[in-house]
């Protein structure tokens, strides 16, 4: 429904930005600057801390709902589901 010129990144918004902002000659009036980039950790370990409380079955709805932004972005949607399967085998043992 919106024709993009460019999509960017956070994981890689430096070089995007690099790109974007020669493409359009911005970068003579503005410079990009990330107010609170995250500090140490893989994406990996952010979405398993943030996610982990998350139902598994709403996991799996956000992966249906957002899959197309999954693919597009290049993220592993496996990262989800593994949330769930360590949830459940934390939940077995405990039995």
């Amino acid at each position: 429904m919106v024709d993009f010129d460019a999509v960017v990144k956070l994981e890689t918004s430096a070089e995007d930005e690099e790109y974007v902002f020669a493409k359009t000659k911005i970068n003579q009036y503005a410079k990009f600057h990330l107010e609170n980039p995250t500090k140490g950790g893989r994406t990996e370990e952010k979405i398993e801390y943030f996610y982990s409380t998350i139902p598994c079955q709403t996991l799996e709805k956000l992966v249906l709902l957002y899959g197309m932004d999954m693919e597009m972005f290049n993220y592993d949607d496996n990262l989800f589901k593994n949330i769930c399967q360590k949830r459940w085998k934390m939940i077995v043992k405990l039995k």
